[in-house]
């Protein structure tokens, strides 16, 4: 039970870390948004085998999963080359 509890906080910190990278560099890292998507993956495994200990877990996590997509699904400016 703890590791769910663990791997959430843990997703949550590297979800604020991807959404902060997003507005401050404005640019997508590739490989934060993978380890991001595969630990949802793990959270949504750990539910379906009823890991979770309460519902307030599992809104949580549902809660950061919109939030990632939000910051994953921002369209940003696009740099023009300069001739």
């Amino acid at each position: 039970m703890m590791l769910f509890t663990f791997l959430l906080c843990f997703n949550g910190l590297l979800v604020m870390a991807f959404a902060t990278y997003v507005l401050i560099r404005q640019q997508k890292n590739l490989k934060l948004s993978i380890i991001i998507r595969v630990l949802f993956l793990a959270l949504f495994c750990m539910v379906a085998l009823a890991y979770h200990t309460s519902e307030q877990q599992f809104i949580v996590m549902m809660c950061l999963w919109v939030v990632f997509e939000a910051f994953h699904l921002k369209k940003l400016p696009q740099h023009s080359a300069k001739e």
